[in-house]
């Protein structure tokens, strides 16, 4: 397993394509009868998209008010912050299966009788992609199937991590735009524009209307507001055309039931609002991404806001030659070889215009 994803690295897929050849390796590694494989926001360990194979679509919704809401076994975020990036349910419920709210109320009904997750954590403790594989009928996985998995888990990390980037980016342009979702987690109202871009995030999982990310930064709004999780709600994720939207879900101040149901938090409503992402929203997933230093992160955040080396000097308290060996950094980890490439690189071409007229400036 471990060379064919040395050679899927070697081949740089991007996108859905990489996603899929993954999923290919997990299922010949590991055989199951159904699967998840989602790529994630490393800063939030929220989805951003990825394929499930052999698993009802009426099943997404309850899956992530399971994830996000309920406590149970093996929550991927626990796992990709543990240490421990593997676990199988059976495992963890100590044999008894129905300890777990998962298998009770999704896996009993399916004929499931094991479950195993993996997060997919780089060395550096962030978290790029999640796994799950299930069995029926009986079947269970075993410590080495886990093992296994748990030891590919920073290679696979390492591959989604240089392929988040990968592919054409545009410009997104206009927003501010606004979903509100029931407690059922269906849309109530919804701007024309933002509609647009729930089209753009279909993440290949068959989870419609509502995408997973939308649905899960909403989620966990919800956990906030019910006290389960301080997570932030929040996520930045990429359209099919390669421009970055950033999300963010609150709550609604309501205890008015939704006409369309109650839901997993008792009539309350959830507004995600969806803007193209900007500069400071992007820093801190650039810097996990490109493995930046806190000191060339700072830089990099302050490029992002326009600032000049003399004035990113002033504010740092270091000398001019150290900001420019920063830079010199940065341009060596991302591939370019001028900050105005850095710039066009990093925040595309939509927040060009605005940075390269500071950047003239240097010169």
């Amino acid at each position: 397993m471990l060379a064919s994803i040395e050679r899927l690295s070697r081949a740089a897929p991007a996108g859905p394509a990489l996603v899929r050849a993954l999923a290919g390796y997990l299922q010949a590694a590991v055989p199951g009868e159904a699967l998840l494989l989602l790529r994630t926001d490393p800063t939030t360990v929220l989805p951003t998209d990825g394929v499930v194979e052999a698993l009802p679509p009426g099943l997404c919704k309850p899956f992530w008010d399971n994830e996000l809401l309920e406590d149970d076994f093996n929550k991927f975020v626990t796992l990709a912050r543990s240490g421990v990036p593997a676990a199988t349910l059976r495992e963890a419920t100590g044999g008894d299966l129905t300890r777990s709210r998962r298998y009770a109320s999704i896996y009993l009904p399916l004929g499931i009788t094991d479950e195993l997750r993996v997060s997919f954590t780089a060395r550096d403790g962030s978290c790029w992609g999640i796994a799950q594989l299930v069995r029926t009928a009986g079947a269970t996985f075993s410590a080495r199937e886990r093992d296994l998995l748990a030891a590919a888990a920073p290679s696979v990390a390492a591959v989604l991590r240089e392929g988040f980037y990968a592919g054409p980016t545009r410009p997104v342009t206009g927003g501010p735009a606004l979903v509100i979702l029931d407690a059922a987690g269906e849309i109530d109202s919804i701007t024309p524009e933002a509609r647009e871009w729930l089209g753009q995030l279909g993440s290949g999982t068959g989870m419609t209307p509502v995408p997973e990310p939308v649905y899960a930064v909403a989620g966990r709004a919800r956990a906030a507001r019910s006290g389960v999780s301080s997570e932030p709600a929040c996520a930045q994720v990429r359209t099919a055309t390669g421009g970055w939207l950033h999300l963010h879900a609150t709550c609604l101040e309501t205890t008015v039931d939704s006409p369309r149901g109650s839901g997993p938090s008792g009539g309350v409503m959830v507004a995600v609002v969806i803007t193209p992402a900007q500069g400071a929203d992007l820093v801190p997933l650039l810097a996990l991404g490109y493995r930046l230093t806190q000191r060339e992160q700072q830089v990099l955040e302050f490029l992002a806001r326009g600032m000049t080396t003399s004035e990113i000097t002033a504010r740092l308290g270091i000398s001019a030659h150290t900001v420019r060996d920063h830079i010199k950094a940065l341009l060596g980890k991302v591939g370019v070889r001028s900050r105005a490439e850095l710039v066009a690189r990093i925040f595309a071409e939509h927040y060009f215009d605005r940075l390269e007229a500071n950047l003239d400036r240097e010169h």
